[in-house]
C-alpha cells in the first residue's frame, strides 16, 4: 500500500500547490491584468443561482452521519482488513500534512510577488519542450481537430451536398414538380362544357376496361400455368 499512499500524498500536495498559486497570482501582488489589456469581473448572478444546487448538495452530501469509507465499503464484497498500529497512521497523517503545508508555502513564497511576463516567444522556457506539450495540451486538440472534427466536417460536407441536396431534395422537388406540372396541365379539363366532360368521361371509361381486360387475360394466362405446373407434377 505504500504506492498508494505515495501518489495519494503527492496528489494532496499538487492540488494545494496549484489551488494557493492561483491564490497567490489573483489576490496578491501586482495587478497583473493590466498587461493583458482587460479588467476582470466578478462571476454573473445567474452563475452564482446555477452553481447554488451544487452546494445545496454538498452541504447535505456533508451533513450524512455516513463516513466515506462505510459508505465504500458497504457496496464491497466482504473482505478482510488489516488494521495498523496507531503509530502508523500519525505518521500517515503528519507526513501529509507536513508535505500539503510545504507545498502551501512553496506556492505562497514562488507566486505571490511573481511578475508576470505576456508570452512572446523569445524565453527559453517558451522555446522547451516540455513548454510547447504542455501549452498545446499534449497536442490532444490538435488531434481531435485534424484526424475527427476536420474528417467528420469534410465527410457531413460530402454527405449534405452530394446525397442530401443532389439525390433526397432533388427526388423530394422532382416529385412535386410532377404532381405541379400534371395539376398545370389537367385543371383545363375541368372547363364546365358538358360536351368536354362526357368526352372525359367515355375516355374513362375505355381506359378502365381495358385495364379489366389486360389484367382478366393475364389472370387466365397465370391460372393456365399454375394448371399445366400441378399436371406436371411441378
Amino acid at each position: 500500500h505504500y504506492i498508494i499512499y505515495t501518489v495519494l500524498v503527492l496528489t494532496a500536495g499538487l492540488t494545494a500547490f496549484y489551488s494557493f498559486r492561483i491564490i497567490a497570482l489573483i489576490f496578491h501582488g501586482e495587478e497583473r491584468y493590466k498587461l493583458f489589456g482587460f479588467h476582470p469581473h466578478e462571476a454573473y448572478k445567474f452563475m452564482l443561482v446555477a452553481m447554488s444546487p451544487l452546494l445545496i448538495l454538498a452541504i447535505i452530501a456533508g451533513s450524512l452521519k455516513m463516513t466515506y469509507f462505510e459508505m465504500v465499503t458497504a457496496i464491497l464484497p466482504a473482505t478482510q482488513y488489516h488494521v495498523h498500529s496507531a503509530l502508523t497512521y500519525w505518521i500517515m497523517t503528519i507526513g501529509t500534512q507536513l508535505f500539503v503545508i510545504f507545498s502551501i508555502l512553496y506556492a505562497y513564497k514562488k507566486y505571490a510577488n511573481f511578475r508576470v511576463k505576456v508570452p512572446d516567444g523569445t524565453s527559453k522556457m517558451e522555446n522547451s519542450f516540455a513548454y510547447k506539450l504542455l501549452i498545446n495540451q499534449y497536442y490532444i486538440p490538435y488531434f481531435y481537430e485534424e484526424y475527427l472534427v476536420k474528417s467528420y466536417r469534410e465527410l457531413s460536407t460530402i454527405f449534405w451536398k452530394q446525397i442530401d441536396m443532389k439525390i433526397v431534395d432533388a427526388t423530394v422537388d422532382g416529385i412535386a414538380g410532377i404532381i405541379y406540372g400534371t395539376g398545370e396541365k389537367t385543371r383545363t379539363m375541368q372547363s364546365g362544357n358538358l360536351s368536354t366532360m362526357l368526352k372525359w368521361m367515355v375516355l374513362g371509361l375505355i381506359v378502365l376496361l381495358s385495364l379489366a381486360v389486360v389484367f382478366g387475360l393475364a389472370a387466365r394466362h397465370f391460372d393456365g400455368i399454375k394448371v399445366i405446373s400441378s399436371g406436371l407434377g411441378v
